[in-house]
């Protein structure tokens, strides 16, 4: 027994070393950090700028390293402990990837898959023929980054913004390649080297990729040194996953970023949609602001685009219908500014996922409510037509609205009109209508109407305002008296 007292006193007795213990903690956060960037996620951080506009020199990406399988190329130094590729997934056109660049420049790279094994890619004019067929490029608003010490352009792509600020400015455009995939690219004009290539065959085992900045991106139009050539899917390591920090300001992405690339996505709309590219996007962005989200919304610009639909419906029914009466060419009209025909225009254009609502308005389902899509519809028109003039609002108008209007046959009868003509033409008393109920928001009201004729007939009708509820009601009423 006094041995074993003995033996403890003497082990606690001995002095802990707490240098060995901090190398082993180290060694083990070595070990942990090795394994995470291995095989989980891995830090990358942007070189160059080929990857504009959608990644920026400096910015911080954090990228998975599962996506494709692992290799020696997704340990650090690319030691070869791993024997040719395991858990091996082929990457899909358009995925943005991180992987080592050619022998001799072992440097990880960052591009977009535009061609997989066995496909053909050439260069004509600036647009990918992929296996024979252009890839669709179509023009979208400009992309424009400010003037800073880290960032300038050569002299033909300066300008200046709203506020007088140095920026630079270059074409951008949408590709979607087959399958849907769609994302932006810059185009700086023509260069032989890069817009105009030979075919290109994609070897089994390798992939095709380009850089966003067409005309700044050493990739796989460029054999090396002076670009990447195929690159083997071996060699692929990673995929883009989130940009986290921006380092060229040292501070995390800033609010002006995130909606620097909102606004893109919306003039892009715009642009694909109305066949503008917009000027200033506030008006087309307070267009589509209800109330609930903003005290500057869309209620003064539904006004104007309300009379801006006016007068060119009125023109284009006056072009069409030259042997028509005043009557006819009202009734014309008063059938194609409804505001449930407007509503049904904007969900035709996607409107409604442009909307900027607040949580209780969209809760309450005013994105697909017909009053707040056809005032939305008609605000946008509004602010076409300060944006662009008249001339753009009447294209767009007639593009949106064609197939309603040139498939017409003979003016058609207002429901309310015809019920009162019947009522007339039977020595019937004159229709009445009365609201017999209204529930629902501010925003997305329910009204239900009752129209009759005396103690003859009624019927009740539900709509989202009450001229529509009586409109609906007198159609109903109509049906019933045959």
């Amino acid at each position: 027994m006094a041995k074993i007292n003995a033996l403890q006193d003497s082990r606690a007795a001995k002095p802990r070393s707490e240098t060995r213990e901090t190398i082993l903690f180290l060694l083990k956060l070595v070990i942990v950090v090795l394994i995470f960037r291995s095989f989980i996620f891995s830090p990358f951080s942007i070189p160059s700028e080929s990857m504009l506009p959608r990644l920026y020199i400096g910015d911080y990406l954090f990228v998975s390293k599962w996506n494709y399988g692992y290799s020696r190329y997704s340990l650090p130094f690319g030691i070869p402990l791993i024997p040719g590729r395991i858990f091996a997934r082929t990457p899909s056109r358009g995925d943005v990837v991180v992987f080592r660049g050619p022998p001799g420049d072992e440097v990880d790279v960052i591009k977009r898959v535009i061609g997989m094994p066995g496909d053909t890619i050439q260069m004509r004019h600036g647009q990918v023929i992929l296996n024979g067929t252009p890839v669709p490029k179509m023009r979208v608003a400009d992309f424009t980054i400010p003037i800073t010490p880290n960032y300038t352009c050569d002299a033909q792509f300066q300008d200046v913004d709203a506020a007088g600020k140095p920026i630079c400015r270059y074409h951008q455009f949408r590709e979607t390649l087959p399958g849907g995939k769609s994302y932006i690219v810059l185009d700086w004009g023509e260069s032989p080297a890069a817009d105009d290539t030979d075919v290109y065959s994609v070897p089994a085992g390798n992939i095709f990729v380009m850089g966003d900045n067409r005309d700044d991106s050493a990739d796989s139009r460029f054999a090396p040194p002076r670009g990447m050539g195929y690159v083997p899917i071996e060699r692929v390591e990673n995929r883009e996953l989130v940009p986290a920090l921006d380092l060229v300001l040292g501070r995390a992405l800033e609010e002006d970023r995130g909606r620097l690339l909102s606004d893109h996505a919306l003039a892009d709309w715009i642009s694909a949609t109305f066949g503008h590219q917009p000027r200033d996007l506030e008006g087309f962005e307070r267009a589509l602001t209800h109330g609930s989200q903003a005290a500057a919304n869309y209620e003064r610009l539904e006004f104007l685009g309300d009379r801006v639909l006016g007068l060119v419906m009125a023109e284009w029914l006056f072009e069409l219908f030259s042997g028509e009466s005043e009557g006819g060419l009202s009734k014309r009209l008063n059938s194609l500014v409804t505001g449930a025909v407007c509503a049904d225009v904007a969900r035709g254009l996607g409107v409604a996922a442009q909307m900027r609502l607040g949580k209780q308005a969209r809760d309450d389902g005013a994105a697909d409510s017909d009053n707040v899509l056809g005032d939305v519809m008609e605000a946008l028109i509004g602010a076409l037509y300060l944006d662009a003039g008249l001339d753009a609002a009447r294209a767009a108008i007639r593009k949106a609205w064609g197939e309603r209007v040139q498939t017409q046959g003979k003016a058609p009868q207002h429901p309310k009109s015809a019920l009162q003509e019947w009522a007339a033409a039977h020595n019937r008393r004159t229709p009445t209508y009365e609201v017999v109920d209204r529930s629902g928001p501010h925003h997305a009201p329910r009204f239900t109407v009752k129209a009759s004729i005396g103690t003859l007939a009624e019927a009740t009708a539900t709509g989202s305002s009450k001229q529509e509820a009586e409109t609906a009601a007198a159609a109903a009423l109509l049906e019933k008296l045959g």
